[in-house]
């Protein structure tokens, strides 16, 4: 689900059966067109936070879209090519034009508001070789250099200093991190980090936490 920045009673789902938004605050829902669209399964939506009308969707194994009129048509945009599904879409939040994807083979970052895209740092323990690849991105709200990536398939998780250029392993004293799906930096203390882990197929999951 994502919500419109400046408008929160609007928001956006990516269900199997495609798009969806709302525009009381999740009271009700109206499938967006799938005018443009390959395949309508959604995997992950996101809002632009400087703009509302631009939404973008990753359809499973079918790259990004993008809409810059509220969902109503799509067109697709230019991925490196070759890099499975994306699973996760943020925005860097001082600079929201620079925008990162992780997906099948890492993670890709666009400065230009995902007009143009170039792959950055693969991660250690492969995205290349993996690909279920990076399901999890987050980005600290106070040094937007400082960036978060949940793997799937054992590597876990990861942090970079550099804008993703590189990447350090950080799954000590983690409880199953065969697969991390979520990520949330606490927006009061940058320093404090949730990861949500599991295992691919269902179970042996938990909720992890940093301070450091």
């Amino acid at each position: 689900i994502a919500v419109t920045p400046n408008a929160p009673n609007t928001l956006y789902a990516a269900l199997i059966s495609g798009p969806y938004r709302s525009t009381d605050g999740g009271t009700t829902w109206t499938k967006t067109p799938t005018t443009g669209l390959t395949t309508a399964f959604a995997q992950t939506i996101a809002v632009d936070p400087a703009n509302s009308s631009i939404v973008y969707l990753a359809p499973v194994n079918f790259g990004l879209w993008r809409s810059v009129n509220g969902g109503n048509n799509w067109s697709q945009v230019n991925l490196p090519p070759n890099r499975g599904t994306v699973f996760s879409i943020v925005f860097d939040p001082v600079t929201p034009s620079t925008m990162y994807v992780g997906y099948g083979a890492g993670v890709a970052k666009s400065t230009d508001g995902g007009t143009t895209w170039t792959h950055i740092g693969t991660l250690i323990g492969g995205a290349t070789v993996n690909p279920l690849g990076v399901r999890a991105l987050a980005i600290d709200p106070t040094t937007p250099t400082t960036m978060y990536a949940g793997t799937a398939g054992s590597p876990g998780l990861f942090k970079s200093t550099n804008g993703g250029t590189t990447w350090v392993q950080m799954n000590n004293g983690m409880v199953n991190a065969n697969t991390v799906n979520t990520i949330v930096i606490d927006p009061f203390d940058a320093q404090t980090v949730y990861a949500g882990s599991g295992f691919i197929g269902g179970g042996g999951g938990g909720i992890n936490k940093t301070t450091n």
